[in-house]
């Protein structure tokens, strides 16, 4: 029954890939290697380019900030008529005439002291635009181990296959001795009709290894954002473990490293800086506000002797205040926003802990890993030497009747296990490798 689920939904990807190719219309014509993958998932990722666009936007926040330390202007015009008994605005009598009158004023206002809240207000959405920048490297990176992981998974289902059809291939070799060997009164019918059973099994390992492989294939184009195309086919280097060594350093070693490269715990400690001094501009609330004003009027009216500009001219009038606010009571509001603050300050400390915590945890997790990975590669190497000859062996015994055939099958599935066991652990610890050399600020290629 899992065999047949396999086969199924190997097929299914197989119909998906070809459906989306031709309602794409699109197809990629070429080997990609993993830079080519990166470059590509960078570029069409929605959460980087979610994450530009917060940029975006803290830059214009950062922009409206600075503009509260420059004075307001504006100009304002009007013109009407007035009907019945009204004041001429120029001879200032009451007239049963209609009047048409026109204004023009300005006004232009500037804060001189807020309780340095304009200016922790731009420290906060500088440091809010910088903790965006470094959530933006923090995106990328994930999307690049995202990548990395799936790239690997397609080497190791490769891997997986080419063991898979050397087994089959030599199910096969097997099948024509046998044949012979029957033929020639060696053998039992039943010995053939076992190996014929064995080919038709190892078939299905065969079609379930190329199913896993495309689905893994699959699995790197939706990782990349890429429309699934059957022609997309990767450039896979010549891997050997060797090339792969674990580091040196401890654990706590690239903890720390990592603690004072990685972009999200830069983030994490800006989000802190940005909480305090949203505090302190809560508590310039308190604060008495002091701001300077300065307007000027002129107007005409068409009851008025003197023509449109003479009016205009000798009707000026400029004002010059300065205003005053001082805070008593207004509802706990401010209160409010201070103690509001307060707690934000902490949930940010508690983020920034939580961050390291997890960060530290990560790579103990993943150094944890990669030991024991490179512990099952080891046991591994020397499983598949015993089995290899252990088969071998069980293969010549086959040969000349001196096993049967479950006893020949037993060697062949030990070995076929071992193999698999092999590659698997070899691309685990590779994997786990390169994460930690990412953690200590390298960059990763294979």
């Amino acid at each position: 029954m899992m065999y047949k689920n396999k086969v199924f939904l190997g097929l299914v990807a197989a119909l998906l890939l070809g459906f989306s190719a031709k309602a794409q219309e699109q197809t990629y014509d070429k080997v990609w290697t993993l830079e080519e993958c990166l470059d590509f998932a960078m570029k069409n990722n929605l959460d980087v380019q979610r994450a530009e666009y917060e940029i975006k936007n803290n830059e214009v926040a950062v922009l409206q900030a600075k503009g509260q330390v420059l004075p307001t202007l504006s100009v304002n015009s009007s013109y009407g008529f007035r009907f019945g008994r009204s004041i001429n605005p120029i001879t200032n009598l009451f007239e049963e005439n209609r009047i048409g009158n026109f204004n023009l004023s300005g006004n232009s206002n500037v804060t001189l002291f807020a309780g340095r809240r304009i200016v922790n207000n731009i420290k906060q959405n500088q440091t809010t635009l910088e903790a965006s920048i470094y959530n933006l490297e923090a995106t990328e990176n994930n999307v690049m181990l995202s990548v990395v992981r799936a790239f690997l998974d397609v080497i190791l289902a490769e891997e997986q296959l080419k063991i898979a059809k050397k087994q089959l291939e030599t199910t096969s070799e097997q099948l024509v001795r046998t044949k012979y060997l029957v033929e020639a009164g060696s053998l039992p019918m039943s010995e053939l009709f076992d190996l014929q059973s064995q080919l038709a099994t190892n078939e299905v390992d065969v079609i379930n290894a190329e199913n896993a492989f495309g689905l893994n294939k699959l699995a790197l184009m939706q990782t990349m954002q890429m429309p699934a195309d059957q022609s997309f086919e990767l450039y896979i280097p010549e891997l050997e473990i060797e090339e792969f060594a674990l580091p040196e350093n401890s654990v706590r070693a690239v903890y720390n490293v990592a603690n004072e490269t990685l972009p999200q715990i830069k983030n994490a400690d800006l989000s802190i800086v940005s909480s305090e001094l949203a505090l302190k501009s809560a508590r310039g609330g308190y604060s008495p506000t002091l701001g300077f004003g300065a307007s000027m009027f002129t107007n005409y009216a068409d009851r008025a002797l003197a023509n449109f500009e003479e009016q205009l001219r000798n009707n000026q009038s400029t004002a010059l205040n300065m205003q005053l606010s001082i805070p008593i009571f207004n509802g706990l509001q401010t209160r409010g926003n201070v103690q509001r603050a307060k707690v934000n300050v902490e949930i940010a400390k508690l983020n920034a802990q939580d961050t390291r915590n997890v960060l530290r945890q990560e790579i103990e997790t993943v150094f944890g890993n990669a030991l024991a990975a490179a512990q099952t590669y080891q046991a591994s190497l020397k499983r598949v030497a015993s089995t290899e000859e252990s088969f071998r062996m069980a293969k010549e015994r086959y040969d000349i009747g001196d096993i049967n055939f479950v006893d020949y099958q037993v060697a062949q599935n030990n070995l076929f296990n071992a193999q698999v066991e092999l590659s698997r652990s070899k691309y685990q610890y590779i994997f786990r490798v390169k994460i930690l050399d990412f953690y200590l600020g390298n960059p990763i290629t294979l």
